[in-house]
């Protein structure tokens, strides 16, 4: 029985991840105007429109005990603990992180963090940061300055 609950958690987290996937790169497709799909999605995903925002990209090369898909929900249950919101994405390069955030420091002291607590467990890490942006901006352009 308790195998069973475990396979369903690890698919309900998988197809949580798989939204979120879709969302973001829905987001990084759209310019300023963001279709009212989209924006429902969102909302449903916690997505708040009306934040300003950071993009951070985690480059990692994964060792033999961790794997980017289960960093990435290692990332996300950290982000939570902390009080961050944040959608947490694995893409092919690396992992996408979307904060809110209203000012730059917050990105870089978690990207600092991240890095620190991290340092050993990876062959290489690197966190890109972006600028902190008003709810104006489209996320490409954050997600570009972060990688």
């Amino acid at each position: 029985m308790a195998a069973l609950i475990l396979v369903k958690d690890q698919a309900v987290k998988e197809a949580q991840q798989s939204l979120r996937g879709d969302f973001i790169t829905e987001l990084l497709l759209q310019g300023t105007e963001i279709e009212e799909s989209v924006r429902e999605r969102g909302r449903m995903l916690g997505y708040h429109f009306d934040r300003s925002h950071q993009a951070l990209f985690v480059d990692m090369l994964p060792s033999n005990d961790i794997s980017q898909n289960s960093f990435a929900t290692r990332l996300d249950a950290w982000l939570r603990n902390k009080g961050v919101w944040a959608l947490v994405v694995p893409r092919e390069e690396g992992i996408a992180l979307i904060i809110d955030a209203r000012y730059n420091e917050i990105g870089e002291n978690l990207a600092n963090e991240l890095v620190t607590e991290n340092n050993g467990r990876f062959e290489s890490i690197t966190v890109g940061v972006s600028q902190a942006q008003g709810k104006k901006t489209p996320l490409v352009a954050l997600y570009r300055q972060a990688r």
